[in-house]
């Protein structure tokens, strides 16, 4: 659930509203424009936050796994029994 969040691009808005409503048209759009830019960089900068974080899990889970192939070929070649070695006549 993503948390409720009021930060600049909101405070932007709002101010920009009041203004375009009190005949203050230029400066209302401009904080208006303001805002929409600030709230789509901050998406866009979470989404990337959000994409790299996955990208760093599974280049972890991929060096848990070779980790783990290299530890059990080490147990095996440990535990190995040695054994006469089988000859055919």
């Amino acid at each position: 659930m993503e948390r409720v969040e009021f930060g600049f691009p909101e405070l932007s808005l709002v101010c920009g509203a009041l203004l375009y409503g009190h005949d203050s048209t230029a400066i209302g759009i401009t904080l208006c424009v303001i805002a929409v830019l600030g709230a789509v960089c901050r998406s866009i900068i979470r989404i990337q936050k959000k994409a790299q974080e996955e990208e760093a899990k599974q280049a972890l889970f991929k060096e848990v796994g070779t980790a783990s192939e290299d530890l059990a070929q080490a147990f095996s070649e440990i535990f190995k029994k040695p054994g006469k070695p089988k000859t055919f006549h």
